[in-house]
């Protein structure tokens, strides 16, 4: 579900009402294995090409969520190409999420590759997997976090989603390499200068499938995308050099929310 997106998520879900929705009936979270393979018998009963569709649709949504791959094999099978173009995305990302929520790198890292993810979607996904491998794996997750900037790269430099990628891999070089994560957030300032729209606090994700028989939608929050865990962190190590860092955000916003982590560290550390 989205909550692995990001703690104290805002979770959005909106579904088809057509109770006589196959593909309504396919999102249920509640229904039990065997249905898989209950719909399968079905396809071959079925008298039209958008009915086949519709529980191929079914599928693909039902597998991907319980983070079975045979979701993107379903998806492949709908013959309506508008349709399979637009299930693509929400599908691969269901399975994305269901792979960081359990943790199983080899899947993440498969559809990091070959899923079809927007940049930001791709960056979440590459730094969620880093920072879930042990010590002991720190130069694999340091070339996942550095694809991952890559990755940042790509966004343009008008689109706020780039300096919130690059906050996520500053994030993410936290636990591994402290330099880099104090590089990547001159990047992220940079980023911001260019960005209109960031203000660093309302970064998040969100997934959407819009056909003519259902509308969904799920969105959460995504602290990492967000300005204030990695300056309480990076003020905890050098107060003075973070403040610098906070005050070379030109946006009134972004620096005000850097500004008042810095405070809010060093208040609490008074404190302690």
């Amino acid at each position: 579900e989205m909550a692995v997106l990001g703690q104290g998520a805002d979770q959005r879900d909106m579904r088809d009402e057509d109770d006589n929705s196959l593909i309504q009936r396919g999102i249920a979270p509640d229904r039990e294995p065997e249905d898989v393979e209950k719909a399968l018998d079905r396809i071959d009963r079925a008298k039209t090409s958008a009915e086949r569709d519709a529980i191929y649709l079914q599928l693909a949504i039902k597998t991907a969520q319980k983070g079975d791959l045979r979701a993107r094999d379903f998806t492949e099978k709908i013959d309506d190409s508008e349709l399979r173009k637009e299930a693509r995305p929400y599908v691969d990302m269901t399975l994305a999420m269901s792979a960081v929520e359990k943790k199983d790198t080899e899947k993440a890292l498969t559809l990091a590759g070959k899923g079809e993810l927007t940049h930001i979607q791709r960056v979440w996904l590459l730094t969620q997997v880093a920072k879930t491998l042990p010590p002991a794996d720190r130069e694999k997750a340091l070339e996942i976090i550095t694809e991952a900037a890559v990755e940042a790269q790509r966004i343009d430099v008008s689109d706020p989603d780039r300096p919130r990628s690059l906050v996520a891999v500053a994030n993410a070089f936290l636990a591994t390499d402290r330099g880099r994560a104090w590089e990547t957030m001159l990047e992220v300032a940079k980023a911001s200068n260019s960005a209109e729209g960031f203000n660093g606090e309302d970064g998040g994700l969100e997934i959407r499938l819009q056909t003519k028989s259902i509308s969904a939608l799920r969105g959460s929050t995504v602290d990492d995308f967000n300005l204030p865990g990695v300056f309480r962190t990076l003020s905890q190590e050098n107060a003075t050099q973070a403040i610098e860092l906070a005050r070379s955000f030109d946006g009134e916003a972004p620096r005000a929310t850097a500004l008042i982590s810095i405070a809010r560290t060093l208040l609490s550390e008074k404190t302690k």
